[in-house]
């Protein structure tokens, strides 16, 4: 699929007997990786549907998550010259949690 393509899951219910409206309907989707960097994730959308595809319900604007950043390791930082009042650079190491994405 792109990466613009609407990811999407169909959930059945064999035999299922009647839903009422406003009774809280929930269900747990397992495996699902966040994307490599932080900031917010973008709007969700979920519909319920019947079998024909005819839309029961709707909401095409959930509010998105805010994706923290992932954690460094391995960071060192340390000045090249160790004598107070030098002018020197910092020689800064890290491991990534997540790729850097192209610019």
């Amino acid at each position: 699929r792109s990466a613009d393509a609407p990811l999407e899951f169909t959930i059945e219910r064999f035999n299922g007997s009647l839903v009422h409206s406003a009774v809280l309907v929930g269900f747990n989707l397992t495996g699902v990786r966040n994307r490599r960097f932080a900031g917010p994730s973008g709007t969700f959308q979920i519909l319920t549907r019947l079998n024909d595809g005819t839309i029961i319900d709707g909401d095409l604007g959930v509010p998105s998550a805010e994706l923290a950043p992932g954690p460094l390791r391995g960071v060192r930082i340390a000045p090249e010259s160790m004598a107070s009042g030098n002018v020197t650079s910092l020689v800064v190491s890290l491991a990534l949690s997540n790729p850097w994405p192209r610019d």
